[in-house]
């Protein structure tokens, strides 16, 4: 089953890509360290055309050319996974594609989930509500005045 066809998959993937890569190599280099595996393809990095749509209708435009980075791994324990992200970060993707690998093995993916995945997820919930915080201040509101309002 493909990280597309499974939805937790996905997830984890959308996190540990999203992830602070300094963040990212303290929570996981630890767990990996032990862990051996055979690149299957990369690290590599390569351009991808990014779409947009005006005000998210209509139809799609070529918005800009974006690196993504990209590898596959092979864990020992017989696992194929895969990280992919924004940017050049070929020791990062391949971190990532550990971890995926890793997160498919009965009986190690829940120590991930508490080690790395649960503390990503705090971080990146703190970040938004920095953010939140941050840009809440400069919200404009606008009201329209009705007769009903008068």
């Amino acid at each position: 089953m493909t990280a597309t066809e499974d939805p937790v998959r996905a997830d984890w993937l959308g996190l540990l890509a999203q992830s602070p890569p300094d963040l990212l190599a303290e929570l996981a280099d630890p767990l990996l360290l032990d862990e051996p595996y055979t690149l299957l393809r990369g690290p590599e990095t390569g351009l991808y055309m990014a779409n947009a749509r005006i005000d998210g209708h209509g139809n799609r435009f070529n918005l800009a050319e974006v690196p993504v980075s990209r590898c596959t791994v092979r864990s020992a324990r017989g696992p194929a996974g895969v990280g992919y992200r924004l940017g050049r970060s070929p020791e990062t993707v391949v971190r990532i594609a550990r971890l995926d690998a890793l997160l498919q093995v009965p009986g190690r993916a829940e120590e991930v989930h508490a080690r790395i995945l649960a503390p990503l997820r705090e971080h990146r919930r703190a970040m938004l509500e920095r953010e939140t915080a941050a840009t809440a201040t400069s919200r404009v509101r606008f009201d329209t005045l009705t007769p009903e309002k008068l």
